[in-house]
């Protein structure tokens, strides 16, 4: 006979998190935006000091929330 794994725990931790999230986005509906910019970031073969509007179809500044935007290409538009 086979023994079934318990995966009760990872239910519960699921819906947790689930309802976690609901719960945040109920709090916050509108856009706010916790994450840091990151400087010195790195950006093609550049190093960039402050955001940069380098790249951007629109012209608009943005920024890395990492410090090597090419491995990671996560960023965000600066205020």
């Amino acid at each position: 006979m086979k023994r079934i794994k318990d995966t009760g725990n990872i239910v519960l931790k699921k819906r947790r998190y689930q309802i976690e999230r609901v719960l945040i986005l109920i709090a916050f509906p509108f856009s706010i935006d916790f994450a840091k910019c990151v400087f010195p970031f790195w950006y093609r073969h550049l190093i960039y000091w402050e955001c940069t509007d380098d790249g951007d179809a629109f012209g608009k500044t943005w920024c890395s929330l990492t410090q090597n935007y090419n491995k990671d290409k996560i960023w965000k538009y600066c205020d």
